[in-house]
């Protein structure tokens, strides 16, 4: 029984991956099927372009060891902090994929990873909230290609569009809610720290949702010793 129990949830996870897959395709289109011809997003939005530029200038700066933090050229001749200001830090991410294919073709590459683990967010939470295997592959229809998602796509604003960070995170503090320990508590935190890096309002709501469920949970669930491993570890990973 335990063997097809493994085996049921083993296929509801592939389909959940084929579907996340797939529909991360589909939202960028031919962005993907022909990379150097397309870009993601409207031209149109103020946005969109500027965001193209930043993910590119900050992966360009990281490859050649150079600082991020000021750019003389951009807002000139004032200049800016195009990396605080724009969420930049979602170049770093970025920069493996840039290095292989660069700029343009890169982007809807990266994209299509992120999205994709997006959808698998979005199952792990159904499935930490206690769905069923099945039942939980709603979840990645929502997460890959709601409204929110692809209209921040067509803004180019990629750290938005990108919730994996925050979904998982969210699945993993439901899991520590329900289990408890140590182990559990420093996965969440390093994953609430791996959100906030890459988009602090995402880290922000991901707080607020901890909140919430320790709300509703009590705080007693978790008990003083791992909340103090995961508020210790959080703050000593997020702090610099």
């Amino acid at each position: 029984m335990d063997v097809m129990g493994r085996r049921e949830r083993g296929i509801a996870f592939l389909l959940a991956f084929c579907m996340s897959l797939g529909l991360a395709a589909r939202a960028l289109g031919p962005a993907l099927t022909a990379p150097e011809g397309w870009l993601v997003g409207s031209w149109m939005h103020p946005d969109c372009l500027s965001n193209h530029w930043l993910l590119a200038w900050v992966a360009d700066r990281a490859a050649s060891l150079q600082g991020m933090l000021h750019n003389g050229d951009y807002y000139w001749p004032i200049g800016d902090a195009p990396v605080l200001a724009g969420n930049g830090t979602q170049g770093l991410a970025y920069l493996p994929f840039h290095l292989v294919w660069g700029w343009p073709g890169a982007v809807p590459r990266y994209l299509l990873v992120a999205m994709t683990l997006s959808g698998l967010g979005g199952y792990a939470l159904a499935r930490a909230a206690g769905a069923d295997p099945w039942s939980a592959l709603l979840l990645p229809a929502l997460t890959v290609a709601s409204p929110f998602v692809c209209g921040e796509l067509g803004a180019g604003r990629f750290s938005q569009a990108d919730t994996a960070p925050l979904l998982f995170f969210s699945a993993s503090w439901l899991w520590l809610l329900a289990r408890p320990s140590s182990g559990r508590a420093l996965l969440s935190a390093s994953l609430l720290a791996f959100t906030s890096f890459f988009y602090w309002y995402y880290g922000f709501f991901g707080v607020l949702f901890g909140g919430v469920m320790v709300l509703v949970h009590g705080w007693r669930t978790l008990g003083i010793r791992v909340l103090v491993v995961f508020v210790a570890s959080f703050s000593a990973m997020i702090g610099p």
